[in-house]
């Protein structure tokens, strides 16, 4: 799946940078706008790693992210990061190197965060992985109607090769600086849906 470039007044439903104007890309879609389906949660129990393997065809750097909280949990953190195909750490909601408390889930709605130094990002493969701390909440998703046609069928699907669960947990819902790659395991049937993210660049 490749990156969709963000373009000026566009995908008003999804989460914005947070300098308006600034420029960057979409996690995983191909679809304008993406729209989020905040109704099912894409964080199956707490502290469980799930990732997405995609694929980003251009050098960029990242400055700073956003997400949107489907649902609010009193107390709770969501996380996501991005993993190179090696599974090191790029970075995750506070930037590099990694650490922090992540995302807050005590409130829905669009959240963004700006890191203290701008990452370069080669292109190439990377993962995107997610996780959420206390009682599950959700982090919103690309849909666009229909189950059947968005990256959430592609979940579901047998045999399917980009879509994974790890068995290594997360702490308080901050994922670790390194993916291990030997513990993950494909997740099809389980609906583990990528979180719509937006990295500023």
């Amino acid at each position: 799946m490749l990156p969709l470039i963000q373009v000026p007044g566009s995908a008003s439903s999804s989460p914005a940078p947070t300098t308006p104007g600034t420029s960057g890309f979409w996690s995983l879609s191909v679809e304008m706008p993406p729209a989020i389906n905040n109704n099912t949660s894409n964080i199956a129990s707490p502290n469980l790693i799930a990732a997405f393997l995609f694929v980003i065809p251009f050098n960029t750097t990242c400055s700073g992210m956003a997400i949107c909280i489907g649902s609010a949990v009193a107390g709770a953190n969501v996380d996501v990061a991005l993993y190179n195909l090696a599974g090191v750490g790029m970075f995750n909601s506070n930037g590099a190197p990694f650490g922090g408390s992540g995302f807050s889930a005590a409130t829905t709605g669009a959240k963004n965060t700006t890191f203290f130094t701008r990452v370069a990002i080669p292109a190439g493969t990377y993962y995107l992985a997610w996780t959420g701390a206390g009682t599950v909440s959700s982090i919103g998703y690309y849909i666009n109607g229909s189950n059947t046609t968005t990256v959430h069928a592609m979940t579901y699907a047998t045999g399917q090769p980009s879509s994974f669960r790890s068995s290594d947990a997360a702490s308080g819902g901050v994922l670790p600086s390194t993916l291990n790659l030997a513990h993950l395991s494909s997740n099809a049937g389980e609906g583990d849906d990528p979180p719509t993210t937006f990295f500023a660049s």
